[in-house]
């Protein structure tokens, strides 16, 4: 029988969102049962919802037409109608979607980039685990291996689905072994005190950008957090930080973790700014620290590329070949002796100086990125001393405390 469905459109949790029934495998029998996906921001008017919501229920139906459900399908039919509205379904009991949007635009990416070549027209029951460890063995010398881990871990994602479902016996991808000579990529670098303090004077005719680096370099914020500040996240004191919420490519959202919501303390020259901006810059009406022309989070790489980096790079900082003035000055500002090296830089630093300046206290640097375990911070974020930083500290170490009378 021919299943058509009209879908029912409704609101929740900050976005539009479809009821549909889908064929689903339960104890070895095809049964159907009702989902949900989410369909796009509430702020987005009824009339397009309704518009997204129909262009999505033609696809369910035309998968009903298509997909005997229990059968063998091609892995890219089982990745775009099973696995992807899996991961955008609203679970009743979190109160939210499976996954964070942001997150399903990373497999997205990932399957568009790697997997849909290599896959092709293959099905879910012909794929096994040699073809997977051919496939990254083909990529260890042009990809690093963190770019590897990601492709096994959406791979082994999409075929446990498979499994779960019951259209394969085992996941073939639990056997796909990361080659033992794949390179990880180059060390991730941190800015010092010296060049955080320096890039932020750079800045001194923009008080948002000196703001943003603050918030990264001595706060520990990520990029995605600091676009998506509110001026009711910062208390009238300006003595502590309220992160609620990130923006990851445009998607304003929960952040990263549940450990990274949070009150942070406002520390050093950070709060000085924060006054400086607040007297500097437009009302928004969404109340946003850092608002874009059309009062939504600001872009941040594209504040960065624009304003940010030819101020600290000068005439190194280039796009085919030239120098990029700033967008704001319209001139090609001096720049600094130290190079751009990423907003997350900046949070490294973060982690670096809370552990040095305490001596070590590496919870204090836990506590400060939000970290659920300190394993995180230590093992990725923290980068040590410096050359100079390790040579004076082991002489300061070594000097007498005290000179014989």
């Amino acid at each position: 029988m021919i299943r058509h469905q009209t879908g029912s459109l409704y609101k929740a949790y900050g976005a539009w969102h479809v009821k549909f029934y889908a064929s689903v495998m339960k104890e070895g029998k095809s049964v159907r049962a009702q989902r949900s996906h989410r369909l796009c921001s509430s702020a987005r008017p009824k009339k397009e919802a309704k518009r997204i919501a129909a262009d999505f229920i033609a696809k369910v139906n035309l998968a009903d037409k298509r997909v005997i459900v229990g059968s063998d399908l091609t892995i890219a039919e089982f990745f775009e109608k099973r696995f992807i509205p899996y991961c955008e379904e609203l679970v009743p009991v979190k109160g939210r979607v499976r996954q964070k949007p942001s997150t399903v635009m990373g497999h997205q990416q990932k399957w568009n980039q790697f997997l849909r070549t290599h896959f092709g027209s293959m099905t879910l029951q012909e794929y096994d685990a040699d073809r997977g460890n051919d496939f990254l063995q083909s990529l260890k010398d042009r990809h690093s291996l963190t770019i590897l881990r990601g492709i096994k871990s959406l791979a082994t994602a999409i075929f446990k689905l498979a499994t779960f479902d019951r259209r394969i016996k085992a996941n073939p991808w639990r056997d796909v072994q990361i080659p033992d000579d794949a390179v990880d990529s180059e060390e991730t670098e941190a800015y010092t005190r010296e060049e955080a303090e320096d890039m932020i004077t750079a800045l001194q005719d923009h008080a948002d950008c000196q703001l943003i680096l603050a918030l990264a370099c001595f706060e520990g914020l990520r990029p995605g957090e600091i676009a998506a500040l509110k001026w009711s996240d910062v208390d009238s004191e300006f003595k502590w930080l309220s992160i609620r919420r990130s923006v990851v490519r445009g998607i304003v959202d929960t952040p990263k973790t549940e450990s990274s919501v949070a009150d942070i303390p406002l520390i050093s020259i950070v709060p000085d700014m924060f006054r400086q901006w607040r007297n500097e810059c437009k009302k928004s009406k969404e109340d946003w620290v850092f608002p874009s022309r059309n009062d939504k989070p600001v872009n941040l790489p594209n504040l960065v590329w624009r304003v940010i980096r030819p101020h600290v790079e000068g005439e190194r900082h280039t796009h085919q070949g030239k120098p990029v003035k700033c967008m704001r000055c319209e001139k090609l500002p001096q720049g600094t002796s130290h190079k751009w090296k990423t907003m997350y830089a900046g949070r490294r630093c973060a982690a670096t100086l809370a552990i040095s300046l305490s001596s070590g206290n590496y919870q204090l640097a836990q506590s400060l990125l939000r970290h659920a375990s300190y394993k995180t911070t230590l093992d990725i974020y923290d980068k040590g001393l410096t050359n100079e930083q390790f040579r004076d500290k082991l002489i300061a170490a070594y000097l007498p405390k005290h000179l014989p009378q």
